[in-house]
């Protein structure tokens, strides 16, 4: 395996558990808010999170994955 790729498979998981909080394996949209500082009261950005959420969301169970994550990581970097 190229060493450049294990290092990145790394970084992206060490920033997936940043995001999981509670250790679930998944991200929900809560945790992301959280993280992000956001609260529960509503609003464009807490609306914009959802969103993302969804379309990134390719199972439909509400949360992200770690595979979905590092796909959408991919498509944002590319």
């Amino acid at each position: 395996m190229d060493l450049k790729k294990a290092s990145s498979e790394h970084l992206l998981e060490r920033a997936f558990e940043k995001f999981d909080a509670d250790g679930s394996g998944k991200i929900s949209p809560q945790e992301v808010k959280d993280l992000l500082g956001l609260t529960n009261e509503g609003g464009a950005m807490n609306d914009k999170i959802n969103e993302i959420v969804k379309q990134v969301d390719t199972n439909s169970d509400g949360e992200i994955s770690l595979e979905e994550f590092k796909i959408m990581m991919q498509m944002i970097c590319e």
